[in-house]
């Protein structure tokens, strides 16, 4: 590649960089435009608005910022994006089911569950809006049931 070293030269390539910029940022826009209202994360999304601790699968951050960013389509953290059914209700809850036995469920209200395919325990984590307005996503966490006292009768 032959760097231009003339004024022109170099502006010519500074409005070119800022151009294809401004192309890949109203790509996203446009992309996360299509995504289920309930869903929509701020475009200003930081990567304190995704944490995923707990996270059932390991992925790196960058893959996770995006799925976060694009839309919650893809049943949970880390599934394959194809739905082998879907259902929604009039309430704005909505879930799917993938081919591999794993299932993603939104209650319409802040909440997500994932369950893993061939897992027992299923993932939940919120979206509520904070204090000023903005919304914040806690780590998808195990759901543990509470447990019951074995062989102890009742007084």
């Amino acid at each position: 590649m032959v760097f231009p070293t003339s004024l022109p030269g170099l502006l010519l390539l500074f409005l070119s960089r800022c151009s294809l910029s401004f192309i890949s940022r109203h790509r996203a826009r446009r992309e996360h435009a299509r995504c289920v209202p309930s869903q929509r994360l701020p475009l200003t999304a930081s990567r304190a608005d995704v944490d995923n601790r707990g996270h059932p699968y390991e992925t790196t951050e960058s893959r996770n910022i995006e799925k976060e960013h694009v839309c919650k389509r893809d049943f949970g953290p880390d599934a394959p994006n194809q739905d082998a059914s879907h259902t929604s209700g009039r309430d704005g809850s909505y879930g799917y089911s993938n081919y591999d036995g794993s299932k993603y469920e939104n209650d319409g209200k802040g909440r997500e569950t994932y369950k893993p395919a061939n897992k027992d325990i299923p993932f939940t984590r919120t979206t509520l809006p904070g204090p000023d307005g903005t919304l914040s996503r806690t780590g998808w966490m195990p759901v543990l049931e509470p447990v019951k006292p074995v062989g102890l009768s009742p007084m």
